[in-house]
This record gives C-alpha cells, sequence and structure tokens, in this order.
C-alpha cells in the first residue's frame, strides 16, 4: 500500500485538531479580554440589552466548581454545554444531518429559555438601554451637533 493514502488522513486530522485549538484558544483570550477590560458579554456592553446567552460565563465557572444549583440560576442551559462541547469536538465523527440537528436544538432552546427568562423578569436578565454604547456615542453626536 502506498504511503501516501495513509497519511493523507493523518495530516488532514491534525491539520483540524490544531484548527480546532486555535479556535479555542481564540475564544478563551477574547473571554479573557473581555473580563479584564470589565465588558463581560459584548451584546449587553454594546445595547444594554442582555443576550440568551447571558450568565453562562458565570454559569460555567460555577459548574467548574461543581456548583450545579448556582450554574442553572445564572443560566438554565448551562448544564448542557459539556455535552455541546464534546459533541463538537467529535463532530466529524458524528452523521452531519444529527450534528446539524443538535445544533438546531440546542439554538431553539436557547431562544425560548430567552424568552421565558425575559418574560419573567430574570435579575440575570437586567436590561439597562441607557448604559448601552450605542446610547453613550448617539448622545455626544447629539450633544456635539446641537
Amino acid at each position: 500500500m502506498p504511503t501516501g493514502v495513509v497519511e493523507e488522513p493523518v495530516k488532514k486530522e491534525k491539520k483540524q485538531i490544531t484548527e480546532d485549538l486555535q479556535l479555542i484558544a481564540a475564544i478563551l483570550l477574547a473571554v479573557l479580554l473581555m473580563d479584564l477590560s470589565g465588558i463581560g458579554c459584548p451584546i449587553k456592553f454594546l445595547t444594554g440589552i442582555p443576550c440568551a446567552g447571558c450568565g453562562m460565563s458565570r454559569a460555567l465557572l460555577a459548574l467548574c466548581r461543581a456548583d450545579i444549583r448556582t450554574a442553572v440560576q445564572y443560566h438554565p442551559l448551562s448544564v448542557l454545554m459539556p455535552a455541546a462541547f464534546a459533541a463538537w469536538i467529535f463532530r466529524r465523527h458524528i452523521p452531519k444531518r444529527v450534528f446539524d440537528a443538535l445544533c438546531f436544538l440546542l439554538a431553539g432552546m436557547f431562544v425560548l429559555v430567552y424568552i421565558f427568562r425575559m418574560a419573567s423578569g430574570d435579575p440575570v436578565l437586567g436590561i439597562n438601554v441607557e448604559n448601552g454604547f450605542f446610547i453613550h456615542i448617539i448622545k455626544e453626536v447629539i450633544y456635539v451637533l446641537s
């Protein structure tokens, strides 16, 4: 058997693993920069409106401490994130239709939980549009133009 036939899939797998590790490193760096800058959630920082994932970072930190109750209080779907991460890591070994269906299901769950949390007045999702960066910029432009 020619050696190139075996080496090609191995090289492809190594390349995919390298790309995955680079993506994970970039995400961790972005989270670290947001934490150090005090921004937290970029969507809430820009608009003053929390996103569907608000509370997830704190929830995942609570999960790391095995504090499931606190994790669920910060974000009810946090307990699914280890399984979602595992599915993402092994996505190349899961049929594409199954993986896509899982992603669609998880996205739908995020939307439903977000709507429920907003409607129920979840304290983690405090809306404060006046503190959004965009509003500050608009106010500054209006001030300069007036």
